[in-house]
């Protein structure tokens, strides 16, 4: 048995805020996601390209045909990476909430060859980029798409925005505000 007089920190609890941020100056993000509704069997991606100012400059969505989520996520990278590709939108910093995808570009994964060398090849089209898990919470926007995809799409037809759809208005919204209540809160740390 281990005695001591210090107090236990395991029942503290801790408060993150998990919340999307603009990519550093002269740099695009892309955000990506896949939804999948299991009891109409939909597969959908989504995804938003925007700027240094976090302005969106395109979003996309689309219903496929996939095996599986893993699979999903990797089409709606490979459709991100043309989008930005075709466009010369980079250097580009790239999030997901797919860890698994980050993992399998770097790595491989054998039954996904096809896919994640396509999206190798786009990636050293492109020069600078870099790949980013981030947090369900943090990508609602790309989240949002990838779902409106099951409600309103054609099966296999890509679907494009280029201003803010109005179901997503909201969100962006909010990730804007957050990051000025942020900055907010650390300029009145820095003044006392």
């Amino acid at each position: 048995m281990l005695l001591t007089n210090r107090e236990s920190n395991w029942d503290r609890k801790i408060t993150l805020t998990i919340s999307w941020t603009k990519p550093c100056r002269g740099w695009y993000k892309l955000n990506i996601d896949g939804a999948y509704n299991k009891e109409k069997g939909i597969e959908d991606i989504g995804g938003v390209v925007r700027n240094e100012k976090g302005d969106w400059l395109i979003g996309f969505a689309s219903n496929i045909s996939v095996k599986n989520p893993v699979q999903e996520e990797l089409m709606a990278l490979y459709e991100g990476l043309c989008i930005a590709n075709n466009r010369k939108l980079y250097p580009l910093e790239i999030e997901t909430d797919a860890t698994q995808v980050i993992t399998f570009i770097r790595d491989g994964c054998k039954p996904y060859d096809s896919i994640i060398n396509s999206c190798r090849l786009l990636l050293a089209q492109m020069g600078t980029v870099e790949m980013y898990h981030l947090f369900r919470q943090g990508n609602e926007v790309a989240h949002k798409l990838a779902k409106h995809g099951m409600s309103s799409l054609v099966s296999n037809k890509l679907a494009f925005w280029l201003y803010p759809p109005p179901f997503v208005l909201a969100r962006m919204l909010a990730d804007s505000v957050v990051k000025f209540v942020k900055k907010l809160f650390l300029l009145s740390i820095v003044e006392l």
